[in-house]
C-alpha cells in the first residue's frame, strides 16, 4: 500500500522475470510493511529457486504470471480503489488471483510429484475452493485492520443490505446489524467447506495432507470464532493457542479426524446462530449440508444411535414393536419344534439300526433269542 501505483504495476506484471535475476531484491516499501524483509532479501529466494527442477519451476512461474497480472489489474482499478469490492463475483475474482491460483499451482505440483490423485488437477472447482476458503476467512477476520489501513474487501453487494455507508458498520450503535452482516460473510465462506473436504480426500502423501489440512481446520475454527462475535469490529480476533495446538494435532491424523473437526465447528456455528438473524435459515441449512456431506463419507451409526432410532420408532408406532415381538415368539417356537422333531428322528433311526443288525443291549429279554415275528414264520 506504500508503493506508488506507477511503480507497483510493472513490479507485479514482471515479477516472474525478476524471480530469475541474480541478486534481485526490492527495498522501496515502507518499514511497516509485513513483507518488507522478504523483498529486501529476495536475492536468497532467487538463488534457491534456480535449484528447483524444471518441471516444478515451470509451474511456479506460470502461477506467478497469473497472480502478478491479476493483482496488477486490481491495483490500477480506480473504482475498486475508491469504493472497494463491488459484487460477490468481483470479491471471488480477487480471492481467485491472490489464493485460488495458489491452490491450482500447489495441486499441479502435488500431482506432478505423484503425491496426490491426478484427477485433482481436473477438478479445478476443488482447488479453487481450497484457496477461496482460506482467503475469505482472512478477509472476514481482518475487517478492522483492513479498515484502519483504508482497505475494503467486503463486497458492497453484501454490506449494503445492512448499511448505507461502509463506515457505519463500525459504529457501536449499529453493532447488531454489523454482526448480521458478519454472519452473512461467514455464510458465503462456508459454501466451500464440502469441496475442501473432497479435495483432501484425494491427497496421498501424509506430509502433503498435513500441509493442506492444518490451514483448512484453522479456517473453519476461525469462522466459528468470528461468527456472531462483535469484537471483530474493534480488534483482530484469533483462536486461542490451545485450540490452535489441538487443531494441529487433529489435522495431522487422517481425513476421518479432519471431518470430525469440520463437523464439530459447523455444529457450533449452528448453535450460535440467532433466530433473529435474516440469514438464520440459510446458515442452518448450510451447516446441515456440511454435516450431511461428511455423513456420506463416514456414517456414524453407533449402537447408541441405533437404539435411539429404535426407541423413537417405538414411540411413534408402538404396534410395530408388539408385532415384532409376536413374530420373534413364533420364530422361536418353530425352531424349537423343528429341533424336537429332528431329535426324535435321530432316536428312531438309531434304534432301527440296532434291531436290523442284531445289536441289542446286553441283558435284554430278547438277547440270544429270535424275534417273535421270525419264530412265528418258522412255524
Amino acid at each position: 500500500m506504500t508503493i506508488d501505483i506507477k511503480e507497483k504495476e510493472p513490479l507485479l506484471r514482471d515479477f516472474h522475470k525478476n524471480m530469475l535475476k541474480d541478486g534481485w531484491s526490492y527495498d522501496g516499501c515502507a518499514p511497516t510493511e509485513k513483507d518488507r524483509d522478504l523483498l529486501v532479501n529476495f536475492d536468497c529466494v532467487v538463488q534457491e529457486f534456480k535449484k528447483v527442477p524444471t518441471k516444478y519451476a515451470e509451474i511456479i512461474t506460470d502461477i506467478a504470471i497469473q497472480m502478478g497480472n491479476g493483482m496488477a489489474d486490481y491495483a490500477i482499478n480506480g473504482e475498486f480503489n475508491e469504493k472497494g469490492v463491488d459484487t460477490i463475483k468481483d470479491y471471488e475474482l480477487y480471492c481467485h488471483y491472490v489464493a485460488g491460483v495458489v491452490g491450482e499451482g500447489l495441486t499441479r505440483l502435488f500431482v506432478t510429484a505423484e503425491l496426490a490423485n491426478p484427477r485433482l488437477k481436473e477438478k479445478k472447482v476443488l482447488t479453487e475452493s481450497m484457496g477461496q476458503f482460506l482467503q475469505k476467512t482472512n478477509i472476514i477476520r481482518d475487517i478492522r485492520e483492513d479498515w484502519d489501513l483504508g482497505r475494503r474487501w467486503w463486497p458492497r453487494e453484501i454490506w449494503t443490505q445492512y448499511f448505507d455507508k461502509f463506515e457505519d458498520m463500525f459504529e457501536p450503535a449499529n453493532r447488531q446489524k454489523a454482526v448480521w452482516c458478519l454472519n452473512h460473510m461467514v455464510l458465503n465462506a462456508l459454501k466451500h467447506a464440502e469441496d475442501c473436504i473432497f479435495y483432501m480426500a484425494g491427497v496421498r502423501d501424509q506430509s502433503v495432507f498435513n500441509f493442506v489440512a492444518i490451514p483448512q481446520s484453522m479456517a473453519i475454527a476461525t469462522l466459528e470464532h468470528v461468527f456472531g462475535n462483535p469484537k471483530v469490529f474493534d480488534q483482530n480476533v484469533k483462536i486461542t493457542k490451545g485450540d490452535a495446538c489441538q487443531l494441529m494435532v487433529d489435522s495431522t491424523q487422517n481425513l476421518f479426524v479432519v471431518c470430525d473437526v469440520f463437523r464439530r465447528y459447523a455444529r457450533r456455528i449452528h448453535q450460535k446462530a440467532d433466530p433473529r438473524d435474516p440469514n438464520y435459515l440459510a446458515i442452518s441449512i448450510r451447516c446441515g449440508k456440511i454435516e450431511q456431506f461428511i455423513e456420506t463419507i463416514y456414517p456414524r451409526v453407533t449402537a447408541e444411535k441405533a437404539q435411539k432410532n429404535y426407541d423413537m420408532k417405538v414411540r411413534k408406532d408402538p404396534g410395530m414393536a408388539i408385532g415384532d415381538g409376536l413374530i420373534l415368539v413364533v420364530v422361536v417356537v418353530l425352531v424349537m419344534v423343528l429341533m424336537a422333531l429332528l431329535m426324535v428322528s435321530l432316536l428312531l433311526w438309531s434304534h432301527s439300526g440296532l434291531i436290523l443288525h442284531g445289536h441289542l443291549p446286553s441283558g435284554s429279554a430278547l438277547h440270544g433269542e429270535k424275534p417273535a415275528f421270525v419264530a412265528k414264520r418258522a412255524r
